[in-house]
């Protein structure tokens, strides 16, 4: 999943794609919550703007989340997975291009398309940190307990429809204002993953109770690892 360069909004069609496939609905679940959670992008900012250290938990946290999720949510909702149209069958492959046409395009898109889809999302990220950091009050951050306020961000997270990277700046501004490293991870773990379309493509594929276990799997780990 970290190593796909798929967004909160690529990643469900990418998802629907897989259950009509017939992927195993773990396998795809996990791939549902790790791919939006932190790629190659979203690492280089968050290494600059929250440290080493803060980075690596991230990864770590959004890996053990993903498994966490995919495994623990299949196991307790068993039911059959809804009939879908199968996609249309694939065209045949052409002939592989030569080594430096392939090289070129990879760095085309490395370079250009990926950095066109992600810094709109950043920008947007660093102007509400803009915002947000003389609005909000250090001490009175400072004195809410973090056994209260781990589990507040990562239910604040569950409907806000935000990119890991553009949740980035937004974090470090939060941990400036002296909000716990906890409740940082569990909002960058939440909300990159979840949102009201998630819940929603959820419930029409495998119904209600895997798509309310699935929320409260995303707020229960994350508050955890948090």
């Amino acid at each position: 999943g970290p190593l796909l360069p798929v967004c909160s909004c690529g990643v469900l069609p990418l998802y629907r794609s897989m259950i009509a496939r017939g992927a195993p609905r773990a396998a795809a679940l996990t791939l549902l919550v790790a791919a939006p959670e932190i790629g190659l992008a979203t690492f280089l900012v968050s290494w600059s703007l929250l440290g080493g250290t803060m980075t690596i938990v991230r990864g770590v946290a959004a890996v053990l989340t993903a498994l966490a999720v995919g495994y623990g949510v299949t196991r307790l909702c068993r039911r059959p997975i809804r009939s879908l149209a199968p996609p249309p069958p694939a065209t045949p492959t052409a002939p592989a291009r030569p080594f430096l046409e392939r090289l070129w395009a990879g760095v085309r898109y490395g370079l250009g398309d990926t950095v066109d889809h992600t810094s709109p999302w950043i920008m947007v990220g660093l102007a509400v940190a803009a915002f947000a950091e003389p609005l909000l009050d250090g001490e009175a951050v400072a004195r809410v307990s973090p056994w209260i306020e781990v589990p507040v961000f990562a239910v604040l997270g569950v409907p806000m429809y935000v990119c890991a990277s553009g949740a980035t700046p937004l974090v470090a501004v939060l941990l400036h204002k002296g909000v716990s490293p906890g409740a940082a991870i569990a909002f960058l773990l939440t909300g990159p993953a979840t949102n009201l379309t998630t819940f929603g493509v959820l419930r029409s594929l495998h119904g209600r109770r895997l798509a309310g276990l699935f929320a409260a799997a995303m707020v229960t780990v994350p508050t955890l690892i948090g």
